[in-house]
């Protein structure tokens, strides 16, 4: 194992068990450190019913930030991601870190996890090696084995991997004493491949709320100044996606449905952040139909990413296939309301219809424009949404996470390590 237990504040194991309360030792064996998966892991080693050690199994996100479907990446994600909370690295010996079953394989979770004593581990995602490592130390150990992974029935590929989870991740599944879903959509996932209901608990994709928090102050001033460099007016309606540009996010539906009302509203300007595969197709769409209102501004790191969505009036989102997309969140704990289709998981229960966004139809491109037009139309309606945007994302935070993992920990009989 390399790297360091860290305890960087708040209270440490000897002031939590000095306390009436119970305390558990919970592992999370974390794919690697990202911005979304942090403030999960401060508000548990904030609370004194837990103590936690986030194993993460690999560098990314640290020391460089890919995605398999961009050409270039970023040197680090530019938000401190090791704070907050105790974590060690443990040495990941895949040689190809995107690709499916190898891409985390560490077999220092085969000693770690039975050597901490741990009354629970969460597993994060069921597709690599290291996960099935992750279970075999919990039986062996008798640890509690936790699972956490965001998908739903909506994905359109079949082939065999379809065929593969069909006939063998029910069996697979057994393994786990409880498993946590993000949202509705997630939770028939689970229930289709046979988990029981007793055994599923909500644990809502969240986002770092006081850093969102901080910003809004600044809004005006970050506003004025990223509208400014990009040519944008002050007075301008700006519709904001933010995507890696492939073909499940449906970033062409997004653009055919702006152009279409584009010339009927002069005020609304298109925000396109992102990059992947078909952004060369998109730029030569827009150079076809001669628009100067839709800028592409590229794949940007996290704080950059949050002065462009301060310059937005409203997100859009028009995925095919998307469970749990974590910008939706980040806009929302800005105030921006957003426009999705029913393909985005969290739809049905992230996003209220006309109290925080609105819901269309994934493909329903006419459906999309026009629902646009009443956004870049109607201030009062975005002011409503804008609000209720806020709200929800105070309801889905990361303190609700602890609160769903500390209930499947005092769920059933407790382990030996109790």
């Amino acid at each position: 194992m390399s790297g360091a237990e860290h305890n960087p504040g708040g209270r440490t194991g000897a002031d939590r068990r000095a306390s009436a309360e119970p305390v558990y030792r919970l592992a999370i064996a974390a794919q690697h450190a990202v911005p979304y998966q942090v403030p999960l892991y401060r508000a548990l080693h904030a609370d004194a019913r837990v103590e936690e050690m986030v194993f993460l199994l690999s560098r990314e996100g640290v020391d460089r930030v890919r995605h398999p479907d961009l050409a270039t990446g970023l040197a680090a994600w530019d938000l401190p991601l090791l704070d907050g909370y105790n974590h060690a690295f443990l040495a990941n010996w895949s040689w190809n870190e995107f690709s499916p079953v190898i891409s985390r394989i560490n077999p220092g979770l085969l000693t770690a996890l039975p050597r901490g004593r741990y009354d629970a581990a969460l597993i994060s995602g069921y597709s690599y090696l290291s996960s099935l490592f992750g279970v075999w130390a919990c039986r062996l150990s008798g640890t509690k084995c936790f699972l956490r992974a965001e998908a739903d029935l909506g994905n359109p590929d079949g082939g065999f991997l379809r065929r593969f989870k069909e006939r063998h991740l029910a069996r697979y599944l057994r393994s786990f004493d409880a498993v946590f879903y993000s949202c509705q959509a997630n939770r028939d996932y689970w229930r289709h491949y046979g988990v029981p209901a007793e055994k599923l608990f909500f644990l809502p994709s969240s986002t770092d709320l006081p850093r969102f928090a901080a910003l809004l102050p600044h809004k005006a001033a970050r506003r004025a100044e990223v509208r400014k460099r990009l040519g944008i007016p002050s007075d301008a309606v700006v519709m904001v996606q933010s995507a890696i540009l492939q073909p499940r996010k449906r970033p062409e539906d997004v653009l055919r449905a702006f152009l279409a009302v584009e010339k009927d509203h002069p005020q609304a300007w298109f925000l396109v952040l992102g990059d992947g595969p078909l952004m060369a197709a998109l730029r030569a769409q827009v150079g076809r139909h001669g628009s100067r209102r839709v800028v592409f501004v590229g794949y940007l790191n996290q704080q950059s990413l949050a002065d462009h969505l301060l310059a937005a009036d409203f997100l859009v989102l028009a995925s095919v296939y998307d469970p749990t997309p974590k910008v939706l969140h980040e806009a929302a704990a800005l105030g921006l309301p957003a426009l999705v289709s029913d393909g985005v998981g969290t739809a049905g229960d992230f996003i209220q219809q006309e109290i925080n966004g609105l819901i269309v139809k994934t493909g329903a491109v006419q459906a999309l424009s026009a629902a646009m037009a009443v956004l870049f139309a109607r201030a009062k309606l975005r002011r409503k949404l804008s609000s209720g945007a806020l709200a929800q994302s105070q309801i889905w935070s990361p303190q609700a996470g602890v609160e769903a993992l500390v209930a499947a920990l005092e769920s059933g009989a407790p382990g030996k390590n109790r």
